[in-house]
């Protein structure tokens, strides 16, 4: 029988038949009193509940939605709608259904997608709260007028008790429900057999006096599973210096924050934090991420952080949606074609724009930037500041980086804390970066944080809350992890789960404990160096995962089935079947386990849980298959579009094939290279990112014929011009002459 993978199920109609749902329904609508015989009727039917949830865990699954509708089953209801195969896809709908305010009302802080948690069987448990919440009580825990306010609900409002609401409810089955409904996985129950023994005690109780006090929870919730935390250790200090400066972002002109450190280091965890402080404090935060293979894409990680902003203010009820299209019409003053250019969400808010005139390329540039301040302006307010992470600097395309530059030097731009992470021993003196890293530095605005390994007290909690222990227990082992990994979390998470997986560290069912031994984990080879430790752990994976992971490395930090599947000629359930331990290993994650709205087909898009993971992929490809791999890619993109976008997308395309071009040695195929770098650079002058415009420019020309000029002369003299005009335009002026004799 084939094992099967982690993923998202259903509740059946059979495991529903037993469930009465009409005194559910008089609960839930408040006609029926919670008598003694009624109240442990309705205790029971919750333990049948969590029976029929531990039965969908137990298959290595989880429940997409839980809501009281799913327990109340007839006829009418589509348990399909409840399902999304084997794993969590991105919901492609109308606006109107991705607004369903009533099934978000369930949903579980991280499956939210606005703060840095994955989503596990743990977020069953804070929906079942939630469900039981309203079946006690009548009314949900939170209620809303759109989904941006009830994702700050979910994330940092507290429920009314139960109790509090119903004084028949006692307070022992008030805390039960609270308990499942922490914000924190961690602090939740962690177990189906915690949560049952907790509501048989309180039975128990009620059935022998009436009454249930108040009693110590979580006596019996073991759990044999292993799960990692998620949240952060010893970063104390530097979190206080990152609330401060988010909440002075209110009162003070823009700032910046630079976050340096090695890579693994947790730069990006700890910035993370501030998605919840931002939802306590009302502040908008949108991030992008710098990646290798889109250093020569203008405004990469600009056009991944509108992107975040866009679908934030999709969130918003159709009233506040209407002023935020006055509001960014009014800004952008007839130029809101700039901005859909590079976010073409933008027109689901502010509509179809009309083209704007073409100027000389440095009043281009100059218009650009002026559109993209105001458009940037127009969330930067004292009433609700706007805090934007652009991580990985150290890859960040000069597009961006200019355009960083200039919203620091706006008089007028407020309330705005732009946050730099960046890996601190790989931009040196020799980088391009340097010294624009340096003059940031300088600035009045700036304040820097350096981010240094973890100690061994703050790893022995980590093993203390993975293994539910005492730290003191977890001391002698964490002294040996933290000689291994020298604190670095990001090590010290995957050789915890090397260890659980190579039977280090188990679970045994007689003690209900974790146990080890350190002897044996000491005497263990283990690589120090990461990279070289993940390489390790990668091929211990199956072949056909380990082909999947490196065609996925080679895409980018994040890639799209759909892709994989042209790429490797594979079917979708096959590469979700293959990647199923690489995600079970946490080497990779799904991208969108949480409602996203996207333009387009629905996709599931994976991400690299951490850049040395794609790193170590993408380390295990030969030179030469990795040139072969990246032409593949690259036609793959082209051919999938329709042939009146491919200029539009040359960039994305080019970024592949420029990779293999020493082995493409077909006339024509080289002339169609040749032409898309030649769209890729006039797309890049557009953009007003003049560099790089010369660099395709340069690749285009590298790609003529002999006696380019009789062989083609429009194209030739075409590729001239375009070259001449970059040089000129990045005041290189002796360059064009030399290449005007070719």
């Amino acid at each position: 029988m084939q094992e099967q993978k982690p993923g998202f199920s259903q509740l059946n109609r059979q495991g529903l038949a037993n469930f009465d749902s009409q005194l559910l329904k008089s609960i839930r609508s408040g006609k029926q009193p919670l008598s003694k015989d009624t109240l442990s009727a309705v205790l029971k039917l919750f333990v049948e509940m969590i029976k029929a949830i531990e039965d969908i865990h137990k298959k290595n699954q989880i429940l997409a939605f839980v809501s009281p509708d799913i327990f109340m089953a007839k006829p009418a209801v589509d348990h399909n709608d409840m399902t999304t195969m084997q794993m969590p896809k991105k919901i492609t709908i109308s606006r109107k259904e991705f607004l369903d305010l009533d099934r978000f009302a369930y949903i579980s802080p991280e499956q939210t997608g606005r703060i840095s948690r994955t989503v596990d069987y743990r977020s069953n448990y804070y929906s079942l709260g939630v469900t039981m919440y309203e079946l006690i009580t009548g009314q949900k825990p939170f209620t809303a007028d759109s989904m941006l306010e009830l994702t700050h609900c979910h994330i940092a409002r507290k429920p009314v008790a139960p109790d509090y609401l119903n004084p028949a409810i006692p307070r022992a089955v008030s805390k039960i429900i609270l308990k499942l409904m922490e914000k924190e996985p961690e602090r939740r129950y962690q177990s189906a057999t915690g949560i049952i023994s907790d509501l048989k005690r309180a039975i128990e109780a009620i059935s022998a006096s009436g009454r249930a006090e108040e009693f110590a929870l979580g006596r019996d919730d073991w759990s044999n599973k292993f799960g990692l935390p998620q949240k952060l250790y010893g970063r104390e200090k530097e979190r206080a210096i990152i609330r401060q400066l988010a909440e002075q972002a209110s009162v003070r002109v823009s700032q910046i924050l630079l976050v340096g450190g090695a890579a693994g280091v947790g730069k990006t965890a700890m910035i993370k934090e501030l998605f919840r402080p931002a939802a306590e404090r009302n502040v908008y935060f949108a991030s992008g991420k710098a990646e290798p293979l889109q250093v020569n894409t203008p405004y990469y990680v600009f056009t991944q952080m509108t992107r975040e902003l866009v679908r934030i203010l999709l969130q918003e009820s159709d009233l506040m949606l209407e002023e935020w299209k006055k509001r960014l019409l009014k800004a952008l003053n007839n130029n809101g074609q700039l901005i859909v250019d590079l976010v073409p969400e933008l027109r689901l808010i502010i509509g179809d724009q009309d083209a704007v005139e073409e100027l000389e390329p440095t009043e281009n540039r100059n218009r650009f930037l002026t559109t993209f301040g105001n458009f940037i302006k127009t969330f930067a307010k004292k009433e609700q500041p706007l805090a934007v992470f652009l991580d990985d600097f150290q890859w960040c395309d000069q597009s961006s980086v200019e355009l960083i530059k200039y919203l620091l030097t706006l008089d007028d731009m407020n309330s705005l804390m732009v946050i730099i992470g960046y890996r601190e021993h790989e931009i040196q003196q020799n980088h391009p970066l340097y010294r624009c890293l340096e003059e940031l530095k300088k600035s009045d605005q700036a304040a820097t944080i350096i981010v240094k390994p973890l100690d061994q007290g703050n790893v022995a909690r980590i093993i203390s809350d993975t293994v539910h222990c005492h730290p003191d227990q977890a001391d002698v082992l964490a002294r040996v992890i933290h000689k291994k990994t020298q604190g670095n979390p990001f090590f010290v998470r995957n050789l915890l789960l090397h260890l659980h997986t190579s039977q280090y560290i188990y679970y045994n069912e007689d003690n209900h404990q974790w146990e080890w031994d350190e002897d044996e984990i000491e005497k263990c080879a283990i690589s120090d160096n990461i990279v070289d430790f993940m390489i390790g752990q990668i091929l211990k994976l199956p072949p056909k995962t380990q082909d999947l992971l490196k065609a996925g490395a080679l895409i980018g930090a994040a890639f799209d089935v759909k892709l994989l599947m042209a790429v490797l000629n594979l079917d979708e359930q096959a590469i979700l079947n293959q990647l199923g331990e690489a995600i079970d290993r946490e080497i990779i994650i799904p991208e969108n386990n949480y409602y996203e709205f996207y333009l387009g087909e629905a996709g599931q898009t994976f991400r690299f849980a951490h850049d040395r993971i794609q790193q170590a992929c993408e380390a295990l490809i030969p030179p030469e298959s990795k040139k072969q791999l990246h032409l593949k890619i690259g036609n793959k993109i082209w051919q999938s579009l329709p042939p009146e976008q491919v200029a539009d997308q040359a960039i994305q395309i080019v970024c592949h094939l420029n990779e293999g071009l020493d082995l493409i040695n077909d006339t024509q195929e080289r002339l169609m290279v040749l032409r898309l770098n030649l769209w890729a650079a006039q797309k890049a002058k557009t953009a007003t990112s003049f560099s790089l415009a010369r660099q395709y420019i340069e690749t285009a020309i590298s790609l003529l014929p002999d006696n380019p000029w009789e062989a083609d002369y429009p194209l030739t003299f075409e590729l001239i011009k375009t070259y001449a005009e970059c040089a000129y335009l990045n005041k290189e002026y002796p360059l064009p002459k030399l290449r005007l004799r070719c």
